[in-house]
């Protein structure tokens, strides 16, 4: 019977995940920035030319740009990606065909190899996202009856940045959010020598994918020492250990120094030495409760677990949400002294990593919550849904960026940021849905 109840669960953890692809996909459109452009095309230098370079492909990298800032000239004469490599490589092989189709119709066509670019950008990364659906759902059936599971499970995929952020574009976000649901399931399992590797690497990827998830990763680390205690919990560090000693010698080699591309343009980049001067107090209102970018804004099902906290103590997990939220705090207070507005996207982007966290502690509560209660988490879940869809379908046409950023993607007017009024969904609403099939109009430029 039991084997029967498990079989069910990955049938719908399977179903899920497929409908999630399904519907990441339905409005034909990749929604990208510069950011993703390198993860965009490094899986083709990978499978055509063996390498983990843009020399082959600067060009159509460049996206129509001079000097974009999201590749570098880096040592031996090289061009690099500025990001990590673990999100392109995770996609790597699903670019396959995609390769395959390029040699043998040529690779000299630049816009045509932009145009696939853009494709295969779009389906790499909804898969990544729908990936990450799926394991939450068989890591929510731990704590939750299969009703309430597959609810928060689809509040997820299509309540939360997951959608509009993860699913769209190769940004560092989704492969986070799959790494941290792996380690989730790891940690939340029994620290068996496969647990423990499984935790460790998973941690040390989420730092070589996205350095500011430092806090994060540090969460699971702490949390290891009690899981399984030394000596034994040696085996988390040393699988942790591992793709941090190649990204930091792929940063060496690379671009000369301990921290990579982030490094180059924090020494290099213009207006980054006041990085992290933004006040401390509105950061943290802003990236939470703003109605621009706040958190709990475009995802207000999400209030339910501060609300709630207490019933997301319980005593089997109380060290690992306490080392969660520690991590989490600590993350927040570093974005909130940054500029949380998060650049040219839609929502709380920065926060994006967080939401499988967010999501895993408030199963108590969800499964706590009685009539009234639930409904109430419904109401509040359908509306994250709408904001959502809103970001999937009708971003970026109303120019919900250009009020965030009015002086350009240096200024540091905030002023639109506060109104309800410029709220993105409220704007790119009322601008109209984009049309579909995009991936045909060679004539895009990046924003």
């Amino acid at each position: 019977m039991l084997n029967s109840s498990a079989g069910r669960d990955r049938r719908i953890a399977l179903l899920l995940a497929l409908f999630a692809l399904l519907l990441y996909n339905a409005n034909l459109r990749e929604i990208a920035a510069g950011d993703t452009f390198p993860a965009r095309f490094l899986p083709m230098a990978v499978l055509h030319s063996g390498t983990v370079y843009l020399d082959d492909l600067v060009e159509a990298t460049r996206m129509g740009r001079l000097h974009p800032y999201w590749i570098l000239p880096v040592r031996g004469g090289r061009f690099a990606s500025v990001y990590p490599l673990v999100t392109p490589l995770l996609a790597t092989p699903l670019y396959l065909p995609a390769v395959l189709y390029l040699d043998h119709h040529g690779w000299g066509d630049v816009e045509g190899v932009q145009k696939v670019g853009r494709v295969m950008e779009k389906i790499a990364a909804s898969c990544i996202a729908a990936a990450s659906v799926g394991l939450l759902f068989w890591l929510l059936r731990r704590q939750l009856s299969r009703g309430r599971a597959l609810a928060l499970a689809a509040l997820f995929a299509f309540g939360t940045e997951t959608w509009a952020i993860s699913s769209q574009a190769l940004w560092q976000h989704g492969t986070a959010e799959l790494l941290i649901v792996v380690a989730l399931l790891a940690v939340t399992g029994q620290p068996t020598m496969k647990g423990l590797l499984v935790a460790g690497l998973a941690s040390g990827l989420v730092i070589a994918n996205r350095p500011p998830d430092v806090p994060l990763a540090a969460a699971f680390a702490i949390y290891a020492l009690f899981w399984a205690r030394p000596p034994r919990a040696l085996l988390f560090f040393a699988a942790a250990a591992l793709p941090l000693a190649l990204t930091v010698g792929y940063d060496v080699i690379t671009f000369g120094n301990l921290s990579g591309g982030y490094g180059y343009i924090v020494q290099h980049g213009p207006g980054y030495a006041k990085f992290f001067s933004y006040p401390l107090g509105s950061g943290l209102v802003g990236e939470l409760l703003s109605p621009g970018k706040g958190l709990f804004v475009y995802s207000p099902f999400l209030l339910f677990l501060p609300l709630y906290l207490r019933r997301s103590l319980t005593p089997s997990r109380r060290l690992l949400t306490v080392c969660l939220l520690v991590g989490m705090a600590l993350q927040l207070v570093m974005y909130a002294k940054t500029d949380w507005r998060s650049g040219y996207s839609y929502g709380p982007r920065y926060l994006t990593d967080l939401v499988p966290i967010l999501i895993w502690m408030l199963a108590p509560v969800v499964e706590s919550l009685e009539d009234l209660a639930f409904g109430a988490f419904l109401t509040a879940g359908l509306f994250s849904i709408y904001v959502q869809l809103i970001g999937a379908f009708y971003y970026p046409g109303g120019g919900s960026d250009q009020l965030y950023y009015p002086e350009g993607e240096a200024s540091t007017d905030l002023t639109n940021v506060w109104k309800p009024e410029d709220a993105a969904f409220v704007v790119e609403l009322k601008a109209g849905p984009r049309h579909h099939f995009e991936f045909l109009d060679l004539r895009h430029q990046p924003r």
